[in-house]
């Protein structure tokens, strides 16, 4: 989807035409798009199955709830058996945060544009 994206910006670019640079930009943004929520989508399906085929609004959901719950539990189970330290765990699950917010709102306000 991207190289299909790539071209598409491509051809806005070297168009000249305000209609056509429109046009083509909208395609190739629907086209980035849909390859970042392909590749979210992967990602969620080779940590979870039942995360195979969320909905195009579900994902932003689901990267800020199940997922990130999975996240902390997972740390905390690190940081309780003394695999890492209280402040690396604090650290992660922060980081972690910021990720699948970041993340989730780019996928929504693209979904929305």
């Amino acid at each position: 989807m991207k190289i299909v994206g790539d071209h598409l910006a491509e051809v806005a670019q070297q168009s000249g035409d305000g209609s056509r640079v429109d046009l083509f930009g909208r395609s190739a943004h629907n086209r980035y798009y849909y390859s970042a929520f392909l590749s979210v989508r992967h990602a969620l399906k080779t940590i979870d199955d039942k995360w195979a085929t969320p909905t195009h609004q579900a994902v932003p959901e689901v990267l800020r709830g199940q997922v990130l719950n999975r996240l902390k539990r997972s740390i905390k189970s690190a940081v309780t058996s003394g695999l890492i330290s209280r402040a690396e765990g604090n650290d992660m699950q922060r980081r972690a945060a910021n990720a699948a917010c970041e993340l989730s709102n780019l996928l929504a306000s693209a979904r929305s544009s």
